[in-house]
């Protein structure tokens, strides 16, 4: 299941739909910048969700924050990021229904 991340990029929204790998890995891919083309942020990025911060494949920490913030909300809204199956899901979160 992939859910829509987008956040503020200097100073334009960036549009990533973000895929969950496993508990603490997420793919995020850019689906539309609304900014300059030449300030588009990374196309792909990778994130890791360790014990207090995020960290990726960009060294632009304050995007990786960004799109983390909105999976962390996800998560915690308990709004059924994973695809479901019980081994996948963060803690607190099991199988629908």
């Amino acid at each position: 299941m992939e859910l829509k991340a987008v956040v503020k990029y200097r100073g334009a929204l960036a549009h990533y739909k973000v895929s969950p790998e496993n508990e603490n890995i997420y793919h995020a891919r850019l689906i539309r910048y609304d900014g300059k083309p030449d300030q588009t942020p990374p196309a792909q990025i990778t994130l890791t969700r360790g014990s207090e911060h995020w960290s990726g494949s960009s060294d632009k920490q304050d995007l990786l924050d960004k799109i983390g913030e909105v999976i962390e909300h996800r998560i915690t809204d308990h709004n059924h990021f994973f695809s479901g199956r019980n081994n996948d899901a963060p803690p607190g979160i099991g199988k629908p229904g």
